[in-house]
């Protein structure tokens, strides 16, 4: 099955816009780690609680997050306690993934899994 990232494009800039923006210097050679929520018109934790608060619902069932880092366990716990279905990552993170990278959480059959999740890696 083909992964619609297209339909994504926008999301992923838009998550990286604001991962630019709360880089202390952009001049080192860090990451711009961004995440945005698109659900019912809403844009890792922070995202996940502006979300909850503007909807007036913790349980963010109609929602997609858009992340250009691959969450961590503790991100991806949080991802799942929120219910959100769906799950687009833009980079992989080798050293602390929990979607594909390191772990493979969002597939465990023991946890409620996301129904879907894409990917569209800008390493090369």
């Amino acid at each position: 099955m083909p992964i619609p990232t297209a339909q994504y494009e926008p999301w992923m800039r838009r998550a990286l816009e604001m991962g630019a923006k709360g880089l202390p210097n952009p001049d080192a050679d860090d990451a711009p780690v961004g995440a945005v929520i698109y659900g019912p018109d809403e844009a890792e934790i922070l995202a996940l609680r502006q979300a909850a608060q503007a909807l007036g619902m913790w349980r963010l069932t109609g929602c997609t997050l858009v992340t250009t880092l691959e969450p961590g366990t503790m991100s991806v716990g949080a991802i799942f306690l929120a219910y959100v279905p769906r799950l687009v990552v833009v980079t992989w993170d080798r050293y602390d993934g929990a979607v594909c990278s390191l772990w493979d959480v969002v597939r465990n059959p023991r946890l409620q899994s996301l129904r879907r999740s894409h990917s569209r890696s800008t390493q090369s």
